[in-house]
């Protein structure tokens, strides 16, 4: 039987060499796929360009437009699209009328939301909102059912939720002295704020993995809480993620 030679000096160090260069190959492979599927290049429309971006913007001192477009490949994403353009179709053109968006993606859900505030109105601004959350891996368009199932919540726990922010916020209102408990009490509150029903309107939506809701409500009235009222305050905490 032949003995196998051992390998000499020579050989050895080109193998280390090849396996070097091996490695670093598979490395540099590793971070462009990992880098790729950060930015989700692989299921992009436009890889030039963000997941979501704005496709349509109209400047004004006030009032302001911004129209998103869902940057996926996907039948999915074309439906969006479309619903996008149909919910803000009649106040595109106006001129008293804000469109904003602010999206988020939480693990492989990417949650939308399109916010529109109309200054013409024969009474007060009217708020709308309307939200999407995709599924990035199966580029499937997520139920509100399945997003409460998953929070380990239902509507009645997003209804409590809702009517606790609401009473905090008639607190809030009351201790700025922009009227008292006689003058308003909490129903005159929500009478002012259009709320008949908690669940009326709202949107699910993902925002840095906690649960929250959108819910439109008329922020104007004839004791001026429009001062108190901001944007933040349509957005309402349902389930804080666990830290």
């Amino acid at each position: 039987m032949n003995k196998r030679k051992p390998l000499n000096r020579d050989t050895k160090f080109i193998l280390m060499i090849s396996l070097s260069v091996f490695a670093i190959i598979f490395m540099i492979f590793f971070v462009i796929q990992r880098n790729k599927n950060d930015n989700y290049n692989n299921i992009k429309e436009d890889k030039s360009n963000y997941i979501v971006y704005t496709k349509y913007q109209k400047k004004g001192k006030i009032y302001s437009v911004y129209v998103p477009y869902v940057n996926i490949d996907s039948q999915i994403a074309k439906s969006i699209n479309e619903d996008i353009d149909s919910f803000v179709s009649e106040f595109i053109n106006s001129k008293k009328t804000m469109i904003s968006y602010d999206y988020n993606i939480n693990g492989i859900i990417l949650s939308l939301v399109v916010k529109v505030v109309d200054y013409d109105t024969k009474y007060a601004p009217e708020p709308y909102f309307r939200t999407y959350n995709i599924n990035l891996n199966t580029l499937e368009l997520l139920s509100d059912d399945a997003l409460l199932n998953y929070y380990g919540v239902n509507e009645e726990n997003v209804e409590i939720a809702i009517e606790n922010q609401f009473h905090q916020y008639y607190d809030k209102i009351v201790e700025k002295k922009f009227y008292n408990e006689k003058e308003c009490d909490y129903k005159c509150f929500l009478k002012y704020r259009d709320v008949e029903n908690y669940l009326d309107g709202v949107v699910y939506y993902i925002d840095k993995g906690n649960l929250i809701v959108y819910k439109p409500f008329i922020f104007y009235s004839i004791y001026g809480e429009e001062d108190y009222f901001k944007e933040k305050h349509f957005k309402f905490l349902i389930v804080k993620k666990e830290s």
